[in-house]
């Protein structure tokens, strides 16, 4: 039911008249991140660190999972 609600609420909100479409500069580096294999991640259970350097060579699938 709420999230019925939600959809409507947001469906309403996007069809305003007069609403200024947002705009993103999908082209900005935010920092100097570096390579993929220089990152470590927690594992699965969360007690140690893995770093993605073992993995080069490798194909990888990087998922992002947000919670919320």
């Amino acid at each position: 039911m709420l999230t019925r609600l939600l959809l409507a609420l947001m469906c309403a909100a996007a069809g305003t008249a007069g609403a200024q479409p947002r705009k993103a500069d999908c082209y900005r580096r935010v920092g100097p991140a570096g390579e993929l294999y220089n990152f470590q991640v927690p594992d699965i259970l969360g007690k140690c660190n893995v770093t993605l350097d073992q993995y080069r060579g490798h194909v990888l699938l990087v998922v992002n999972v947000a919670t919320y």
